[in-house]
């Protein structure tokens, strides 16, 4: 097996974190909350299809500038 160095302050440059953290924002604003997991999965489901495209779109545009900024930053934080 090929273990990879991962220096444990390497920022995360996924994008899909960004809209997690944007889904859950959501989630938290709806009241009443789901109190089942049904209803979670729906508000998920609900939340999904009201994020919008030009939000993912800026996401995976944005690529080019974090990495940038991550070889920038010898690997260290970035505001992004």
């Amino acid at each position: 097996i090929y273990l990879m160095e991962w220096p444990p302050y390497s920022p995360d440059l996924t994008p899909i974190e960004n809209l997690w953290y944007q889904l859950r924002a959501q989630l938290l604003k709806r009241c009443p909350m789901p109190t089942t997991l049904n209803g979670v999965w729906e508000a998920i489901s609900e939340e999904w299809d009201w994020t919008r495209r030009e939000y993912i779109e800026r996401l995976y545009e944005s690529m080019p500038y974090c990495i940038a900024a991550c070889i920038a930053n010898n690997g260290w934080h970035t505001k992004y």
